[in-house]
C-alpha cells in the first residue's frame, strides 16, 4: 500500500504530457531557424505525384558500413514543381533545399523543398573540362590524327551493352539499309565505375584480335545524366580510342549530350541511330546512284530503239523472242507436270496410309464393343432406372431387373439373392 502510494506522488510531482502537447513541443523544436533553410544530399526514392499535384518521395541513405537504411520524407508542392531546374526520379542522387516541418496529425516530419539539384553535377563538369584541356594540349582532338571512316565498310563492331535499346536500334538501322553488313558486338557495361575500364578493354581487344577483320567501330549508348555519361569522359577510354588503329564512331546519348570520347572519335554522331546511319550512307548514296543510273540507261535504250525502229526490220528479232519465249513456257510446263505428278503420287501414299489406319482403328473398336462381347454369351443386367448392377446387395427381393443380350431383352422379377 505504501509502494503504490509513493508510485502516485512521484506521478504527481512528474507532469503526464498528452499527445497534443508532445507533438507541439517535437513540433517547437524541429520548426525552428535551424531547420528553416537547410539542405540535405540523398538517393531519391518511391517518387509519385498525388493527385493534388504534389510530388512526394524519400531521401535515401545506405550506411556502408553495416547497411543500415536511413529514410528521410520529403515534398515538393505542386506551386514548387515548376520552378525546379531538374526533373527527379527514383535512383537520382540530389541536393535538395529546403525546411523541416511536423505534420502533426499524421505524427511525421517531412523536408518541405523550395529546389533540387543533382548532385555531383559541378564536380562532373569540373573534371570535365580539366581532361579536355589536358588532351586538347596534346592534339588528341586535331583532325589531322583522325582516321577516315570507310565509304563501303562489309564488318564492323559495337562497343555497347548487350541489353541496351541503343544496340537494337543500330540492328534494326543497318539491317534495314545495307542488310549485306556483318554486325560484331562487343558487350561491356556501359555505367558504373567499371564500366571504363571495360570498354577500354574492348577497345583493345577488338584491336588485337579483330583489326584484320573491322572494318570501323562504333562505341553507342543511350542518352542518361552527366554521371550516367561519365565513363566516355574517362582519360581511359580516350587514350583507347586514340590508340585505335580500326576507326571508331561515336554515337553516344542524345543530341544535346557531349562527351570525351565524342571528341576524340574519329566521327561523332549525334545518336547510336545516327551512328548506324552514317555506316550505311555510302551504300545509300551508291543505291542512289545505281537506281538513277538503271533509269538513264533505260531511257536511252528505248530512246535508240524508237529511233531505229523504222529503219530495221524487227521481224528476225520477234521470231528469236516467241522462240525463247515459247522454250521458256514449255519449261515450265513440264515442271508443273512434273510437280503435280509428284504431288500425286504423295497423296495417295498418304491417302492409302491413312486408310489402311482407319481400318485398323475401325477393327480395334469393333473388338472392343459392347456388342461385341454380348454376342458372344455374355449380358449386362441393370435396374429398371437404367443403373448397373455389379453386387447382389444393390438389388432387393420382389424388384424389377431388366437383363440386356445381344439380341433382345429380359425383364425379370427377383425371387433369390445370394452373396
Amino acid at each position: 500500500m505504501r509502494n503504490f502510494k509513493n508510485k502516485m506522488a512521484d506521478l504527481q510531482e512528474s507532469k503526464v504530457l498528452s499527445v497534443k502537447e508532445i507533438t507541439l513541443k517535437i513540433k517547437s523544436k524541429l520548426e525552428t531557424e535551424e531547420f528553416s533553410n537547410i539542405s540535405v544530399s540523398g538517393e531519391v526514392s518511391n517518387c509519385s505525384m498525388s493527385q493534388s499535384g504534389h510530388l512526394f518521395f524519400n531521401l535515401k541513405e545506405i550506411n556502408k558500413e553495416n547497411n543500415d537504411t536511413y529514410l528521410l520524407k520529403a515534398v515538393i508542392w505542386k506551386s514548387s514543381i515548376k520552378y525546379l531546374k531538374n526533373q527527379i526520379k527514383d535512383g537520382d542522387k540530389v541536393v535538395c533545399k529546403g525546411r523541416i516541418n511536423l505534420y502533426s496529425q499524421g505524427g511525421e516530419y517531412r523536408l518541405i523543398v523550395d529546389s533540387v539539384e543533382l548532385s555531383g553535377e559541378g564536380e562532373f563538369w569540373k573534371r570535365f573540362l580539366q581532361l579536355k584541356e589536358k588532351l586538347m594540349k596534346e592534339g588528341l582532338f586535331e583532325s589531322i590524327r583522325k582516321k577516315p571512316i570507310p565509304k563501303y565498310p562489309q564488318k564492323i563492331g559495337i562497343i555497347t551493352s548487350e541489353n541496351a535499346a541503343a544496340l537494337q536500334d543500330i540492328f534494326n538501322t543497318i539491317k534495314s539499309r545495307a542488310p549485306n553488313i556483318d554486325i560484331y558486338v562487343f558487350p561491356v557495361l556501359v555505367q558504373g565505375e567499371t564500366a571504363a575500364d571495360m570498354i577500354k578493354m574492348a577497345i583493345k581487344f577488338a584491336n588485337e584480335k579483330y583489326s584484320n577483320i573491322l572494318d570501323l567501330i562504333i562505341l553507342a549508348r543511350g542518352g542518361g545524366s552527366i554521371e550516367d555519361l561519365w565513363p566516355f569522359n574517362e582519360e581511359v577510354v580516350a587514350r583507347a580510342i586514340a590508340e585505335s588503329k580500326i576507326p571508331i564512331i561515336s554515337g553516344i546519348g542524345h543530341e544535346t549530350d557531349f562527351t570525351i570520347a565524342d571528341l576524340v572519335s574519329d566521327y561523332r554522331a549525334p545518336t547510336p541511330t545516327g551512328a548506324a546511319a552514317i555506316v550505311c550512307q555510302g551504300f545509300l548514296s551508291a543505291k542512289e546512284f545505281i537506281s538513277k543510273s538503271e533509269e538513264r540507261l533505260k531511257n536511252n535504250i528505248l530512246r535508240i530503239l524508237t529511233y531505229y525502229s523504222e529503219k530495221v526490220s524487227l521481224q528476225q528479232f520477234e521470231k528469236r523472242c516467241n522462240l525463247i519465249l515459247q522454250n521458256r513456257l514449255d519449261s515450265f510446263k513440264m515442271r508443273i507436270d512434273f510437280d503435280i505428278s509428284k504431288l500425286l503420287s504423295s497423296f495417295n501414299s498418304k491417302f492409302s496410309d491413312f486408310k489402311q489406319r482407319l481400318i485398323s482403328t475401325t477393327k480395334l473398336l469393333q473388338n472392343l464393343s459392347p456388342l461385341t462381347i454380348l454376342s458372344k454369351g455374355y449380358s449386362i443386367t441393370r435396374k429398371i432406372d437404367g443403373s448397373l448392377i455389379k453386387n447382389s446387395k444393390d438389388i432387393s427381393n420382389d424388384e424389377k431387373i431388366e437383363t440386356i443380350l445381344s439380341k433382345g431383352r429380359l425383364v425379370s422379377l427377383v425371387k433369390e439373392i445370394k452373396d
